[in-house]
């Protein structure tokens, strides 16, 4: 690739709110579509090796939100029956759980989806100066949100006595034995009246779940650390102009040095594994 090319196509790159998919960098650039993977690829690649692993302190935002996996319909569309709705509600009277069989095989395929669904937890450091939203972002991919997941996390992520607010999940109610917790519970408002809330966390989701629709079609789990450490990059890098996000960008390419994932990609060469957190 000619350089001029690929200052192009880094510039597209950092201009992205939400991303840009290789299939559109190809058809502006002239470029291969194979070429165009790779090279987002080895990108989300250098962000990863060169992660910001500072120590979060002030006041953080810690939440989680589950990405991949989706449903995807058939051709026929079920409606709920009655003897279903009846005996769900007679179990839930005995206190038991009744577990429906698939009526399709194509539900049954959809079930089977749901195995790929990940959690991607993100911490999120608050701007001391109020309306200037967050300054650090740190990201992790775990199976479900449960407490040795968020203990793990945070004793490794957060300076201990450190604030932090989360939601009404009991996950986290034990970090009360090292920070300052505070929660809001999501199914009753947004924020309390003393400004308990999430909207950061949030926000980071938002824009992640936006793009999974709407510009990638979706996450795969074994690439969705790289795509939760790209969006975790641009939200700390979005009140920065372009060119420092270039400059930003093209020196952790030249710390990060020879792409070990995607080098020899289209050959057969590819990364094994996905990024769990390990508990």
């Amino acid at each position: 690739m000619e350089f001029k090319k690929l200052l192009m196509a880094l510039c597209l790159y950092v201009g992205s709110a939400k991303g840009v998919p290789a299939l559109q960098m190809c058809r502006l650039l002239d470029m291969q579509d194979k070429t165009a993977t790779v090279l987002t690829g080895k990108l989300r690649e250098c962000l990863i090796h060169e992660m910001d692993t500072d120590i979060l302190t002030g006041v953080i935002e810690i939440d989680g939100g589950h990405f991949c996996g989706k449903p995807r319909k058939g051709r026929i569309r079920f409606k709920t029956r009655s003897e279903d709705v009846a005996a769900a509600l007679e179990a839930k009277l005995k206190g038991e759980s009744v577990k429906r069989k698939p009526r399709s095989k194509a539900e049954a395929r959809n079930w089977a989806r749901r195995k790929l669904k990940r959690l991607v937890m993100v911490l999120r450091q608050i701007h001391p100066e109020k309306g200037n939203g967050a300054t650090r972002t740190r990201v992790a991919i775990a199976y479900t949100e449960n407490e040795r997941v968020a203990t793990r996390l945070a004793r490794i992520l957060v300076e201990p006595g450190s604030t932090i607010m989360t939601d009404e999940n009991a996950a986290y109610n034990v970090l009360s034995s090292w920070y300052d917790h505070h929660t809001v519970e999501h199914s009753v408002e947004f924020s309390t009246v003393d400004g308990v809330n999430e909207n950061q966390a949030e926000s980071f989701f938002s824009r992640m779940r936006r793009a999974e629709y709407g510009v990638f079609h979706g996450y795969r789990p074994k690439y969705l650390m790289d795509y939760a450490q790209e969006f975790a990059w641009r939200e700390d890098v979005r009140r920065a102009t372009e060119l420092d996000k270039l400059n930003d960008l093209t020196k952790r390419m030249f710390d990060s040095g020879t792409s070990h994932w995607w080098r020899g990609y289209w050959q057969g060469h590819h990364r094994q594994g996905e990024f769990p957190v390990q508990t």
